[in-house]
């Protein structure tokens, strides 16, 4: 699974493309594979975004927030998010647009 993976993921959902948290959570699915145990250390895997993005760790955090909540996703905390897209991207052999994490809400 790749980049492109990844963004047809989130644009399913909605996600600004403007929105630097868009950015990062591409940076955190990207280090998350690299290095599988930061799917479990938050603050590892934003300081490790961080330093690739010249980003402060609550930066990172605070800009995926306000990515999630700018989407068709309901609320849930970043690394909640970021472990949900890691498994659905991971354990569905079928195309993306037909990966479901939670249904888009009504706008």
């Amino acid at each position: 699974m790749g980049r492109r993976a990844a963004r047809a993921y989130l644009e399913r959902y909605h996600f600004r493309h403007s929105n630097l948290g868009y950015e990062y959570i591409l940076l955190a699915i990207e280090a998350c594979q690299a290095s599988p145990n930061l799917r479990h250390e938050a603050c590892n895997l934003y300081r490790e975004v961080g330093l690739h993005a010249g980003a402060s760790m609550s930066s990172v955090e605070r800009g995926i927030c306000h990515a999630i909540e700018t989407s068709d996703i309901q609320r849930m905390a970043a690394s909640e998010f970021i472990a949900r897209m890691l498994d659905a991207l991971e354990d569905e052999k079928e195309p993306v647009h037909a990966m479901n994490m939670d249904e888009p809400k009504e706008k």
